[in-house]
């Protein structure tokens, strides 16, 4: 099943408002990754931002990924990445049974790719897709180390989207948009929590790390910069309660472009 850019597009303005009473899928897990009574066939889309990505899912092992580096053009490759990933694992649309988009923070058009594309793919077996926070994405990639995660994301305006989860996965801070001396900030805000050590997955992480190891903490980089459909899949077995529904999450309005003087001032 192809679906061209303007397709993916109508699909996205014509099903993206979700009513309070649509049922989202939460599925149950014991000890945070087990499944206890089955094995859907989960597809996650993730491209928010600098890497696009598809991966499938079953009883909480991947079955198959696919995803391309860039930091534009994912409308080019969302829906190709999502058909490669089902090819590998030999299944198809009609096998699903949760379609997965990442909602950001991160890039506009990415998020709205992803998603358009989820709920394209959500049409052809009647599913509603669920909405994973892509930094909460990213700190599923750290979750196996028993410490806290600070994820991070470039927001493409010279700051990070950023927020702090303990090991768990149980958010620690709000989603904050900001530069160095915020992260510097956050951390120092939670310091008391995190003298046990502290994971940083997402953008420039060998740099931040390098700042907060002037704190006195114990910080390692898990060498992840970007969202991934894998990480969304993660999160949505460790933590189920991360399911919302399918829409941007937008920190500041969206730049489409440069800013055009008025006529009279050209």
């Amino acid at each position: 099943m192809i679906y061209s850019l303007f397709t993916i597009d109508l699909l996205y303005q014509t099903n993206s408002k979700i009513s309070a009473e649509t049922h989202i899928p939460v599925l149950f897990f014991d000890k945070g990754s087990i499944l206890t009574d089955s094995k859907p066939l989960i597809l996650a889309l993730e491209a928010s931002a600098g890497q696009a990505s598809a991966a499938l899912s079953a009883g909480g092992d991947v079955l198959a990924s696919a995803e391309i580096t860039a930091a534009h053009g994912h409308a080019a490759w969302m829906v190709t990445l999502a058909e490669d990933a089902m090819a590998k694992a030999k299944r198809s649309p009609q096998d699903l049974d949760v379609i997965i988009g990442g909602v950001g923070p991160g890039s506009f058009t990415g998020i709205r790719v992803a998603l358009a594309a989820a709920k394209g793919f959500g049409l052809t077996r009647s599913l509603t897709p669920v909405g994973i926070s892509s930094l909460a994405g990213l700190a599923a990639m750290a979750s196996d180390h028993g410490h806290p995660i600070l994820a991070v994301i470039d927001s493409r305006r010279k700051s990070y989207f950023m927020q702090l989860f303990d090991a768990d996965l149980n958010p620690l801070s709000e989603i904050t948009d900001g530069d160095m001396d915020t992260v510097i900030t956050l951390v120092k805000g939670h310091q008391d929590q995190l003298q046990n050590g502290l994971m940083l997955a997402g953008f420039d992480g060998d740099m931040i790390a390098e700042r907060l190891h002037q704190l006195g903490l114990k910080i390692e980089s898990i060498g992840v910069a970007n969202p991934s459909a894998e990480g969304l899949i993660k999160a949505y077995q460790r933590a189920p309660q991360f399911a919302v529904a399918p829409e941007p999450l937008y920190l500041a309005p969206p730049i489409l472009g440069p800013t055009q003087k008025p006529a009279d001032q050209r």
